[in-house]
């Protein structure tokens, strides 16, 4: 009789609720503390209602390492199909979108490492930023074992 375990790819999950929406400029933080140097899939994890207007989602990220190095990008996601339904996965109208941050990103450091995510959303033609970014419920980060 041999017995075998599955180990989860998941290494952490953090969500941060915004119950009344994403303010502009309010950075969302997380902190993981990396215990390898083996490849991982970084994801963000975005719940979302029918009160989210936009078709996508812009975000600024900054990645800081152990020893300070920093990582900065701009990202950006497609929310909505083209008749304007909302993508991601839920049998209601919240919405859970998981999104790709990085692919098979190596750690380079053991220790913790600091995401801090702001969305950088406008209307458009409209220079200044949304505000307040209604419709947003909850905002996580996710990093799993790469296969």
């Amino acid at each position: 009789m041999s017995l075998v375990a599955c180990q989860s790819p998941k290494l952490f999950t953090s969500f941060q609720e915004l119950p009344n929406g994403w303010p502009e400029h309010q950075t969302i933080h997380f902190e993981y503390d990396n215990k390898s140097n083996d490849p991982s899939d970084l994801f963000v994890l975005v719940r979302t209602n029918p009160n989210y207007e936009f078709s996508n989602l812009y975000l600024i990220t900054t990645m800081n390492s152990p020893s300070g190095i920093v990582v900065k990008d701009t990202l950006e996601y497609q929310m909505a199909y083209p008749d304007g339904q909302l993508m991601g996965d839920g049998l209601t109208a919240v919405k859970l979108h998981k999104l790709w941050y990085k692919e098979a990103y190596d750690f380079d450091e053991i220790g913790v490492y600091s995401f801090d995510i702001e969305h950088a959303m406008r209307r458009s033609q409209d220079l200044k930023g949304v505000t307040l970014l209604n419709g947003i419920t909850d905002f996580g980060l996710q990093i799993e074992k790469s296969n």
